[in-house]
């Protein structure tokens, strides 16, 4: 899965807005809505989407922790990650 940056999401709302505005499609305020709720959306999904990905590598790391028989090194590349 190709890895997308948050900077390349929003190029890519910027020229929808762009051509929107180009072909007459947007005037000027309604591309300032498209752009606001794009970034607002934006940024909300991002942040669920860390928030989770943290979840999921807490998860990892305590049952890592809990096994039993696990050494001093195998516990320190868990925690690496």
């Amino acid at each position: 899965m190709p890895s997308i940056s948050q900077a390349q999401i929003a190029a890519v709302i910027g020229w929808i807005v762009a051509q929107g505005v180009g072909y007459g499609f947007l005037d000027a305020e309604q591309a300032k809505l498209v752009i606001t709720l794009g970034s607002s959306l934006l940024a909300a999904a991002w942040m669920f989407a860390d928030g989770w990905r943290h979840h999921g590598n807490a998860k990892v790391k305590a049952a890592a922790i809990a096994a039993p028989g696990d050494t001093a090194a195998e516990l320190k590349k868990t925690n690496a990650a």
